[in-house]
């Protein structure tokens, strides 16, 4: 495919994924363009991080059936939901974020002047003793440094499990405001889990609502014109209101 026809950085067609005998999600279609945020929303144990592991490629479990098209065309970072699994106890919290960006650059190791810029411009400079170890961290700042590694390795695609459900209240919308900022202005694109349907449309261009079993995509609903100055405000917009309703009414029916 020509690069420059290509209006997409990942997109499933007709996606499936089977355990056994068992469908988890069922003809799933979704697009994510460049500059785009989507998140994914459903009840507990409808299979959303299934199909985030699935549009990334990610093995699940042995009797795992996928099957129709996939295309991704970036390289990505996967933000797992159990993080604290994914840091290295030993290493301080600089040198777990910095490990992801030595391991995949030829010019070794990324500098502590790229890490202060990186935390800087996500909001999160400050905010993190980058000389303690995991185990002196709080829950909050563990999924930072998580969240900061993957970062720093600057893909265009992320793929994001609950990122945000360790943060304060404060250090979420800052952090989200961030992060919508520079997919925007980068062309990134992130497909993202979340729990939480404000917190969700807050960040998202779109929000998609899995619901059924097997499950499949019940709304599908843009918010790429509402503006976020702030919390409050955004919420208390007409359209706004109207898609978290949508969202609401789908996953807790």
């Amino acid at each position: 495919m020509n690069e420059q026809t290509v209006d997409f950085i990942v997109e499933a067609r007709e996606l499936t994924v089977q355990f056994g005998e068992h469908r988890i999600l069922d003809k799933i279609d979704l697009c994510v363009r460049p500059g785009e945020i989507v998140t994914i929303l459903g009840a507990n144990g409808v299979g959303k991080t299934t199909l985030l592991r699935a549009l990334a490629g990610l093995p699940l479990l042995q009797t795992q059936r996928t099957e129709g098209v996939l295309n991704r065309n970036a390289p990505f970072a996967f933000v797992h939901q159990q993080y604290q699994a994914s840091l290295l106890p030993w290493y301080s919290a600089r040198r777990n974020i910095l490990l992801g960006a030595s391991v995949h650059s030829s010019n070794g190791e990324a500098s502590p002047a790229d890490l202060a810029a990186e935390l800087t411009s996500f909001g999160l400079n400050g905010r993190l003793p980058l000389d303690r170890r995991p185990d002196q961290l709080s829950g909050g700042q563990r999924q930072m440094v998580a969240l900061a590694r993957a970062l720093l390795l600057k893909r265009r695609l992320l793929f994001l499990d609950e990122p945000m459900s360790a943060l304060d209240n404060s250090v979420q919308l800052e952090f989200a405001t961030r992060l919508r900022e520079t997919v925007h202005t980068q062309k990134w694109a992130v497909v993202a889990v979340l729990h939480d349907v404000h917190l969700a449309a807050f960040l998202s261009d779109r929000c998609i609502a899995l619901a059924g079993k097997p499950a499949r995509i019940v709304v599908d609903a843009p918010l790429n014109n509402a503006e976020r100055h702030d919390m409050p405000t955004f919420l208390a917009e007409s359209t706004v209101e109207a898609v978290i309703n949508q969202l609401a009414k789908a996953i807790y029916s």
